[in-house]
């Protein structure tokens, strides 16, 4: 293993899809780098007006109302079913009552979608199913925060900057999402919401 810190004569080696692939547990990742771009190389991604900004390590994205990113609408390589799955992201909302990411279909126990809602707190909403958790911690408007859902039939939890937040254990029907499916950073169906 080669290292060059801070030399800008080393050359870039870097191979996102080598790394962020289905075989390593990988269905789409977002890097929000200059150039808005889905890491795994299975889903094409359309940014409708989002801003480079700093991150907490590199660079990021931000997201005023009405601007967002779109993976499409025809997606066959999300996990579908009530198939094991997480939603990960780190995030620096600075309005209440938005959509964070939201992936699946519009129906019954179809989606995933994260919202930052008022009181300031993460909310899965998850079409009526056993997907669905409502956060206990209260947030901070306008911090960096790591958000993390995981679901497993019968087993729905989310974590805030690494801690266990709140779970949902066998309340409501399986997940039951269908393929293709559509993904929205920053909103749902093409709606964005999203400040921060």
């Amino acid at each position: 293993l080669r290292m060059y810190w801070g030399n800008p004569a080393a050359k870039s080696e870097s191979d996102g899809t080598a790394v962020f692939n289905e075989a390593n547990g990988y269905r789409g990742v977002w890097h929000m780098h200059e150039t808005v771009r889905e890491d795994t190389g299975a889903i094409s991604s359309s940014d409708t007006g989002t801003t480079g900004v700093a991150g907490v390590i590199g660079g990021s994205r931000h997201f005023d109302e009405g601007r967002g990113v779109s993976g499409g609408e025809e997606i066959a390589t999300l996990p579908m079913g009530a198939e094991d799955h997480s939603t990960e992201l780190w995030v620096r909302a600075e309005r209440m009552n938005s959509t964070l990411i939201g992936w699946g279909n519009e129906q019954g126990q179809g989606k995933v979608v994260m919202q930052f809602r008022s009181p300031p707190h993460i909310r899965m909403d998850c079409y009526f199913s056993g997907g669905n958790v409502d956060g206990k911690q209260r947030l901070v408007p306008g911090e960096w925060t790591q958000v993390v859902h995981t679901y497993r039939r019968g087993e729905a939890r989310l974590y805030i900057n690494g801690v266990l937040d709140a779970e949902n254990l066998d309340r409501g029907s399986p997940l039951n999402i269908r393929v293709p499916a559509r993904l929205y950073l920053g909103g749902w169906y093409n709606n964005y919401d999203f400040q921060g």
